[in-house]
Parts: structure tokens; C-alpha cells; sequence
């Protein structure tokens, strides 16, 4: 299993590809590589990227939407979540852990 933390800094919806694209994506992931996502974490999502949230929530499974974990900002308890989710050493500096390799 792998686990993305995934930083949704300056995420507009103009750099999307069109929804059926998007929609195939997801479909292909799930239906071909289900159980191989341990968790998905999404740090600094914007307006858009909420929206865009929204929108594949209603296409994707529920055992993936189970997987999604939206950090709050690091002065708001957004790193004692990562850490329950994973090891410090995984967590990128930038986000208060010790990996310094991004």
C-alpha cells in the first residue's frame, strides 16, 4: 500500500482536464488498484480544490472516500493528524515532520 500526501497549494480548476477524463481516471484506479491506496491525505485545499472534492466524491467508492483525510493548517492540528495517519520520518519538513527529501 502506499500513502500521498498531496498539497493542493495554488490548485485552480482551469489546469483540470475535462470531467470525463477525470471521471475515467478515477474509474480506472479504483476498479484496477483498489486495495493499494492506504490513505490520501490533502493539505492546503483551497476553494477550487474543495469543489473539486465535491465533485469526485460522487463518482468515486466508498471505501476510497474512507481513505481521504482533510489536514487542517499545522497551527490547527494539522500535524497531530498526520501522525496518527503516518510516521514522522514520512512527513515532509514543510509540513512540520523530519523527511527532508521534497
Amino acid at each position: 500500500k502506499f500513502n500521498i500526501i498531496l498539497d493542493c497549494n495554488g490548485f485552480s480548476l482551469s489546469i483540470l482536464p475535462g470531467f470525463s477524463e477525470i471521471k475515467r481516471l478515477f474509474t480506472m484506479m479504483q476498479d484496477h488498484f483498489p486495495d493499494r491506496l492506504g490513505v490520501l491525505m490533502i493539505v492546503n485545499l483551497s476553494g477550487p480544490g474543495q469543489l473539486f472534492l465535491k465533485m469526485i466524491k460522487g463518482i468515486i467508492s466508498e471505501a476510497v472516500k474512507k481513505k481521504i483525510h482533510i489536514v487542517p493548517p499545522t497551527g490547527k492540528g494539522g500535524m497531530k493528524m498526520l501522525k496518527v495517519l503516518v510516521e514522522e520520518k514520512f512527513i515532509p519538513t514543510w509540513l512540520g515532520g523530519t523527511d527532508d527529501l521534497f
